[in-house]
């Protein structure tokens, strides 16, 4: 299906939509700074938002896109291969004319990609494969409200957030899962179940590490199952995008 061209995102609505109230132009940092990542600081991430700062070290240029549109990789289509690449990663370090959200911060962040890596977009809605979250023959294992999340045995949080939640919706257990090895489809929750839930789980992240497949424990751990699907989304589509030029 065809889109809507967009020199990065329809600004007035991308604000409207993060909650905040920006003017018709596209909202920026007043300092940028971009690098490549030295070598002996890749894998070693952080990023976050905090008062006027902007900082992202030592990961692919994906995971800057995915989080500022906030979708994961399987509803981004049209990235080049060394946009994913962990070798050609950026760290960033911008800073904001005043204190911001992170829902300012993202939008300030498409448009740092807009200028700096020429990054044109547009949405559209195409049929994709899916994976739907439903409840399983006896029901879910989850707590409801309680303490929080444990995954991998750690306590979990997604990046950016200054504090761990108490507990999850589904509809964020389905984001979660969505972004992970072995899934890597949307993750619709079709489980009815509303409230949040707290809960421990622990899956596999690579070959041989002796933990079960994500989906075995989404099963036996959670009492859900992903079923396989093909669903109508929104998807986000990259018509061009380029290296940065170092500062």
């Amino acid at each position: 299906m065809g889109g809507t061209k967009l020199p990065i995102a329809m600004w007035s609505l991308a604000a409207v939509m993060c909650g905040t109230a920006f003017s018709d132009d596209p909202p920026k940092f007043e300092v940028v700074s971009i690098k490549p990542t030295p070598k002996e600081r890749l894998y070693h991430l952080d990023r976050k938002c905090s008062n006027d700062r902007f900082v992202a070290f030592g990961m692919p240029l994906s995971f800057i896109i995915e989080w500022s549109y906030g979708l994961n990789d399987s509803r981004i289509f049209g990235l080049p291969e060394w946009v994913k690449a962990w070798e050609a990663a950026y760290d960033f370090e911008a800073k904001s004319a005043a204190p911001m959200s992170e829902s300012q911060c993202k939008v300030m962040v498409q448009s740092l990609l807009a200028d700096r890596f020429r990054m044109a977009v547009h949405r559209e809605t195409r049929e994709v494969p899916a994976y739907l979250l439903v409840l399983g023959k006896r029901g879910h294992k989850l707590k409801e409200g309680g303490d929080g999340v444990t995954i991998n045995g750690a306590r979990n949080q997604f990046l950016g957030e200054s504090e761990p939640a108490k507990g999850w919706p589904m509809s964020r257990l389905a984001s979660f899962l969505s972004g992970q090895p072995g899934v890597n489809r949307p993750v619709i929750d079709k489980t009815g179940a509303g409230g949040t839930y707290s809960f421990s789980f622990t899956f596999s992240l690579r070959d041989g590490d002796d933990r079960p497949s994500i989906f075995s424990a989404v099963e036996d751990q959670l009492g859900l199952k992903l079923e396989p699907a093909k669903a109508p989304l929104e998807v986000l589509v990259v018509d061009h995008i380029e290296k940065a030029s170092e500062n």
